[in-house]
């Protein structure tokens, strides 16, 4: 900024630009600042003059019209809301029902996750005291529940690293499902000619008492392993599938709401499994334990298939448009599936 010796000094405010600087005018006569790059000539007169001091309104000289935040430049995205996203370019229009599409897909796939749980609960314990004896309950949690919850969160960490996130889900459940198919339809009816049971007993005369049990379990592998992934049921589908979802799909404000809800779900589901439990036993197979296991097992297996129709619901009716809600971004995530595609 040029030096001024007068003490009448005005300002008059010109349209800001960057090549341009405020004009002074001194007695009348008005002259525009040079650039703000002084030349050589200049430096060497401005280090012989003596220090004069200026006015502290040029000092603080501020141009007419300020730039605002919000009216010459877009916002930022993360602060634009659910119901302005359908106003940014580029991304499409959020239906207002999509929180109750939330809400409605997370309970179908709770509740039906609740009662396979009880059902298959009440499964293996049953089949399992009656071949096996109550003492194999902690036997078969100790070494075969235990090891099977390590195999089996290797495997989904490979599902992780090698599939899509939508994919996750239904190979998680996958194998599961397979197994108890496979033991209603072939397993079960066909125990008397797959389980060694009578030379297991020749065994047990022979060996103390505390080997009996490890015999038992053996002999009766089919129930074994039934037990086995039916405990596995509730830390996968539950704790583990269902939650995660939860958690992608809802956002921090939503989830106070929405979860004290579905705990109350988990409830309904546990009576309805109990009351369709004594129907099919009841009614249905009347007293035939072969095949209330069948039907119960069957029944599982619509349950599973709800449960993936549900979550695919989740992913083409509400996944598209989570990216889109200030502060619940998944760009890290989008970046590693872009990583496996290429």
């Amino acid at each position: 900024m040029a030096l001024v010796h007068s003490t009448h000094v005005r300002t008059a405010a010109v349209p800001w630009s960057k090549a341009h600087t405020p004009v002074h005018s001194v007695h009348g006569v008005c002259r525009a600042a040079k650039s703000p790059h002084p030349t050589p000539q200049q430096r060497v007169r401005s280090t012989l003059r003596p220090p004069v001091i200026i006015s502290r309104h040029l000092c603080h000289f501020k141009p007419a019209i300020q730039p605002v935040h919000g009216f010459n430049s877009p916002p930022s995205p993360r602060y634009v809301s659910t119901a302005a996203a359908a106003a940014v370019p580029g991304q499409p229009a959020v239906p207002k029902d999509l929180f109750w599409k939330k809400v409605g897909g997370l309970a179908l796939i709770f509740l039906g996750g609740t009662i396979n749980y009880t059902i298959l609960q009440s499964l293996r314990d049953a089949i399992i005291v009656t071949s096996c004896g109550a003492e194999a309950l902690p036997f078969i949690t100790a070494f075969g529940v235990l090891p099977a919850s390590f195999l089996f969160f290797w495997y989904y960490d490979q599902l992780v690293k090698n599939l899509k996130s939508e994919s996750v889900f239904y190979w998680s459940l996958a194998p599961m499902a397979a197994f108890y198919g496979l033991f209603a339809a072939f397993l079960l009816p066909n125990a008397s000619a797959l389980h060694p049971v009578a030379l297991a007993e020749q065994y047990i005369s022979k060996l103390p008492d505390s080997l009996s049990c490890f015999i038992r379990v053996i002999a009766n592998w089919s129930y074994t392993l039934f037990f086995i992934l039916a405990e596995l049921w509730g830390s996968v589908a539950i704790s583990l599938l269902f939650w995660s979802l939860a958690d992608d799909v809802c956002t921090v404000g939503e989830a106070k709401d929405v979860y004290p809800k579905l705990g109350i779900l988990a409830n309904v589901g546990l009576i309805a499994a109990g009351a369709f439990t004594r129907y099919v036993n009841t009614v249905l197979a009347k007293g035939n334990e072969v095949l209330s296991l069948q039907v119960l097992v069957f029944s599982i297996l619509v349950v599973t298939g709800m449960m993936c129709v549900t979550k695919r619901y989740i992913d083409t009716a509400v996944m598209p448009y989570i990216t889109h809600q200030g502060g619940h971004k998944k760009t890290e995530h989008k970046a590693k599936e872009g990583q496996k595609k290429q």
